[in-house]
């Protein structure tokens, strides 16, 4: 996987721009729609969609006859919500700065409180060993995700996802005809 990797990244070098571990543009300043990367929260508007506030993942119902019942009376749509600690969301914003490719002590400082290098020891020991990261020798505060790293990324955010229609089948189990 890793050779068939590289081959995608030489294949576009030069042409296109890498925005993520999975998305490239003709120019950097390209719009991503990507909002969970650029963005700590996000809220999510519609049936079935997913909002990050707080700490607190929102999922709204997946049910079109609950969600249209609840705005109409003024109500909230969330049906499920899931408080996370800061190590968890520290582990999130871990996992998509190397998605993104921009993984930087200073943010983890300026956000969480905490030293990047002690707060996530695992995760910084693994990466750093296997050669996904390493410091950046022009700014201390800025990471390198190197081409492993971003394939490491893309690998763990291929699981994320997969997690995350995990989450929205079993939503929709219980859901009837007439909730479509």
């Amino acid at each position: 996987m890793a050779n068939q990797y590289r081959q995608i990244l030489n294949a576009l070098n030069g042409q296109y721009n890498q925005l993520s571990a999975w998305a490239f543009g003709k120019t950097n300043d390209e719009g991503f729609d990507e909002y969970v990367i650029d963005y700590d929260e996000y809220l999510g508007v519609g049936s079935g969609s997913f909002s990050f506030l707080n700490d607190t993942l929102h999922v709204n119902t997946f049910s079109l006859r609950k969600y249209q019942e609840r705005i109409a009376a003024g109500k909230m749509s969330v049906e499920q919500q899931k408080l996370y600690s800061k190590k968890d969301v520290m582990q999130y914003r871990f996992l998509l700065g190397m998605f993104s490719g921009r993984l930087s002590r200073k943010y983890f400082r300026d956000t969480f409180g905490v030293n990047l290098d002690t707060a996530l020891f695992k995760e910084m020991t693994s990466m750093k060993a296997i050669g996904a990261i390493k410091n950046n020798p022009l700014n201390p505060d800025d990471l390198i995700v190197t081409d492993n790293g971003k394939m490491m990324g893309l690998l763990m955010m291929k699981e994320f996802y997969s997690g995350m229609d995990n989450v929205r089948a079993q939503l929709r189990k219980p859901l009837k005809p007439c909730d479509m």
